[in-house]
């Protein structure tokens, strides 16, 4: 029931039999779940089951609705009636025009989006080496494996000291931007 709750809003069915459709929690009539829809809720058509599917009223293309005194009764037998039956009973994923689903859509629709960072496309971008684009985002993240990282988390160094230089303690920032070796490489990199 969590998995349906959580796609319902994207998909709708396509009804055939309905013997594959859930009556009150699949969307296939154009105002969604009936169990949305139907104010009294199961009770707009008592005698169904909440496990109903929709071919206990469809048979051979005919439809055969339970007796109810519920004014929302006769709106949903109106819309079954424009229904066309021609097809297999299908599951549609809406947020495609084809209604064909791919993990892809699936993902651009449930993911929860962050704000694009400025950083974003100096760091992945075509052309870029997957490994290159990686340890840029762990630098950036303070997530390197540094000498000094290294020895915070209890592993034994024989030395935290800069290998290049092997006079201040290895962290990011000496690394990359107070290492007079990193310094010169980044000079000739910006000539």
């Amino acid at each position: 029931m969590q998995l349906r709750a959580l796609i319902s809003p994207y998909t709708s069915c396509r009804v055939d039999s309905g013997i594959t459709i859930s009556f009150w929690y699949d969307a296939w009539l154009p105002v969604g779940p009936l169990i949305k829809f139907c104010c009294r809720g199961l009770q707009c058509f008592p005698i169904l089951s909440e496990h109903a599917k929709v071919s206990d009223v469809l048979s051979q293309g005919q439809w055969h609705w339970p007796r109810s005194s519920d004014p929302q009764a006769t709106l949903v037998r109106d819309l079954a009636a424009a229904l066309d039956l021609s097809n297999h009973d299908t599951v549609l994923w809406s947020p495609h025009k084809s209604g064909h689903f791919s993990t892809a859509n699936a993902w651009e629709c449930l993911r929860v989006r962050s704000p694009k960072l400025e950083w974003n496309n100096a760091i992945w971008f075509d052309g870029q080496l997957p490994r290159s684009s990686f340890i840029s985002w762990l630098c950036i993240h303070n997530r390197l494996a540094t000498k000094d990282r290294l020895s915070t988390w209890g592993i034994q160094i024989a030395s935290v000291e800069c290998e290049f230089c092997n006079t201040r303690r290895e962290t990011r920032e000496h690394l990359f931007f107070e290492c007079p070796i990193t310094q010169e490489i980044w000079r000739s990199l910006l000539a």
